[in-house]
């Protein structure tokens, strides 16, 4: 009779065999999509961001594994209005790859119909294929970030408010834009400055009768908390989307996507 240590085992071995078996067919299906050598996610949009290496990803037409650019897209757009407060990009983040995850789900227990258990199992596996654990689930906590997170309604309602610094920016780079492209070239002006671009933003402000943010005082400072994102913003704001708003409406209201938006990005 087998010791239950020799059972144990041989159990073990018979589950790593199943597995070899299913990890070889999902590699079919879902082959690495990473080049070799290709920076790990945590590195360029979990610990740090670095917008340069996420747009190339996301105009890139090479494809990625199944939920990686949806997953970096929600990371820039919140990046974007929101630099500073890493905590809510990665919510952002989170939410997406859980709704990957579910959707995944929803499609095994539709297979394995009175197997939920089995069929999370399978849809999870098959149907996300290893790089999106290997690359953004396990390294980034794996269930532990995906119960910190918010709901997509608090997400939504944080970045709105936190974004509405940006709205400063972006006038100011209304201001620089048309400095630069109308009175610059004639000679008769100076560079352009944050002095004198937060004197006009304030004056702008005024003259519409808006009270929020408009002393010079407050420019400069949203300025410096945002003006790495600065262009970005200033981007977003003059690609429209249908129903009359921009880009930088979705971003700001937290209800941008990849599907829809993201092939904006070559626009």
């Amino acid at each position: 009779m087998k010791s239950e240590a020799t059972a144990k085992g041989d159990a073990r071995a018979v589950i790593e065999q199943a597995w070899a078996k299913i990890a070889a067919t999902d590699n079919k299906r879902h082959p690495n999509r990473l080049p070799p050598g290709f920076p790990p996610f945590v590195d360029y949009a979990w610990k740090n961001f670095d917008p340069k290496v996420v747009l190339a990803i996301l105009v890139d037409d090479a494809a990625s594994y199944k939920g990686h650019k949806p997953i970096i897209f929600s990371g820039l757009c919140t990046w974007t209005v929101c630099p500073e407060l890493a905590v809510l990009r990665r919510q952002g983040m989170v939410l997406v790859g859980i709704e990957h995850l579910r959707f995944a789900e929803a499609l095994g227990r539709a297979a394995f119909k009175g197997n939920n258990l089995l069929g999370d199992m399978v849809g999870r596996t098959l149907a996300l294929g290893q790089d999106f654990y290997n690359d953004f689930y396990y390294p980034v906590g794996g269930l532990s970030s995906l119960l910190k997170s918010s709901s997509p309604a608090t997400f939504e309602t944080s970045v709105f408010k936190r974004s509405r610094e940006a709205m400063t920016v972006l006038a100011l780079m209304q201001v620089f834009h048309y400095h630069a492209d109308k009175l610059r070239q004639t000679g008769k002006h100076l560079p352009g400055s944050l002095e004198k671009g937060a004197e006009l933003v304030q004056e702008i402000w005024r003259s519409r009768g808006e009270k929020a943010g408009v002393a010079k005082d407050n420019v400069k400072p949203r300025w410096r908390r945002l003006g790495g994102s600065a262009a970005l913003i200033y981007a977003a704001s003059t690609i429209n989307v249908d129903g009359g708003e921009t880009l930088l409406d979705h971003i700001c209201n937290g209800t941008a996507n990849y599907d829809e938006h993201a092939p904006l990005l070559s626009t």
